[in-house]
């Protein structure tokens, strides 16, 4: 979809930050994640704060996406959108006449279960083990209003304007002509399904300050069994990767030094692989994210997503207790679309804002306990987490908390 809300900064399950200690002598794993944030602000393309829905454009432009209908709406224009239609060629857009501006709310729940295997192995050196995780997601965009902010010098003006009253008009004229709904959205459901191997090994170092060096590498495929944008709402969002199939991988250090103190760095990559559906597709530059009236099928390209994990922790201070800081940046390249059909032109499907790079920063506090010594045989673990956002570019980023627990045997 180009027509769309801007991604958010909710960890992937499989997040180097989600990342429990390695219970000694157990074989199962099996866990819950766990995380909830909930905003009106965001970062917009320009690294500037702004509601939700005014990260891509300020306000929305009634009369751009009347330009270039295709065949399928055409005829429905002038019926369903009469004083729009009469008025498109005549006015020009003057960054107020017939511009709308939204605003709204944004909140999710993210609950992970999963459940990993430590593999009887002897081919490579250290632990190989195999994971699988489903996510359940619970997405609202609510607390949507309008503001018109024409200004009644003209004729055209006050024609506008009293059509875009109230805006029940106007929405249900949308939802006429090209089936586009404006209202809140309410989505429950599956995120994307996830297969992981994960390898990681100890190598001992026999030095007063360094005491062991922990590799990690994983390496998994993630199959798109979560809800899908609704071409058909303006403010949808996905609960998985959009119908893609993706492959993470990644690669980790940990260094444990002497006084309970370890340190480390993960870098991650998320490849997401092509695939063609029907989205809502610009038939004009000038057209704004949230009110594009015509649909094409279309292939996406995605940009590779990869991601910079650092961390500090004072490990096992007071028996199982730990605490934890760490600095994340992930980035997205640009998306590209090409359209499987002449009505649409490539250069301008792609001029839409939302297939552009985005970006996000923040800190991580989290405290975690292992039930290691006080259990034998099944052994828990329980860790709560604060996200606190810095910046970003093109990205929804609330201040989120969550928690896990899990039980090794």
């Amino acid at each position: 979809m180009a027509s769309a809300m801007a991604p958010n900064n909710f960890f992937a399950p499989y997040d180097p930050n989600l990342r429990l200690t390695a219970a000694p002598d157990t074989k199962f794993k099996f866990g819950l994640n766990a995380e909830y944030g909930q905003t009106r602000t965001g970062r917009s393309l320009d690294h500037d704060k702004r509601n939700i829905l005014q990260l891509y454009d300020c306000t929305q432009s009634t009369i751009a996406m009347l330009m270039m209908p295709t065949c399928d709406i055409k005829n429905k224009l002038p019926i369903s959108l009469p004083v729009l239609t009469s008025w498109a060629g005549a006015p020009t857009d003057d960054g107020f006449r017939g511009r709308i501006v939204m605003t709204g709310e944004f909140s999710q729940t993210d609950v992970t279960l999963y459940g990993n295997y430590l593999v009887p192995q002897r081919i490579v050196p250290g632990d190989l083990s195999v994971g699988l995780y489903l996510p359940v997601r619970m997405a609202k965009v609510d607390d949507i209003k309008f503001v018109d902010l024409t200004r009644k010098n003209t004729e055209a003006d006050l024609d506008i304007s009293t059509f875009l009253a109230g805006f029940t008009n106007f929405k249900n004229a949308l939802k006429t002509a090209a089936n586009l709904d404006l209202n809140p959205v309410h989505r429950t459901g599956l995120g994307d399904l996830l297969f992981m191997l994960d390898w990681q090994n100890d190598y001992r170092q026999d030095k007063d300050f360094l005491k062991n060096v922990t590799m990690f590498a994983k390496i998994g495929l993630s199959f798109p069994t979560g809800v899908k944008k609704d071409e058909d709402r303006a403010f949808s969002v996905a609960l998985g990767n959009d119908g893609a199939v993706g492959m993470p991988i990644g690669l980790g250090m940990e260094l444990d030094f002497a006084h309970h103190i370890t340190a480390g760095i993960d870098v991650d990559f998320l490849i997401l692989f092509d695939e063609t559906r029907v989205r809502r597709l610009k038939t004009d530059k000038r057209q704004t994210e949230f009110l594009l009236l015509n649909k094409g099928l279309s292939t996406r390209d995605h940009g590779l997503t990869w991601k910079f994990n650092l961390f500090l922790q004072a490990f096992h201070v007071v028996r199982g207790l730990s605490a934890k800081v760490a600095y994340e940046y992930v980035k997205h390249d640009d998306d590209r679309l090409t359209a499987k059909s002449d009505a649409f032109n490539n250069a301008v499907i792609n001029s839409a804002k939302i297939l552009e790079e985005w970006n996000m920063h923040h800190f991580i506090f989290s405290v975690s306990y292992d039930f290691f010594k006080e259990f034998k045989s099944v052994k828990p673990q329980i860790s709560l987490f604060y996200k606190f956002p810095v910046t970003g570019k093109g990205i929804i980023n609330p201040h989120t908390f969550g928690g896990q627990f899990a039980i090794n045997f």
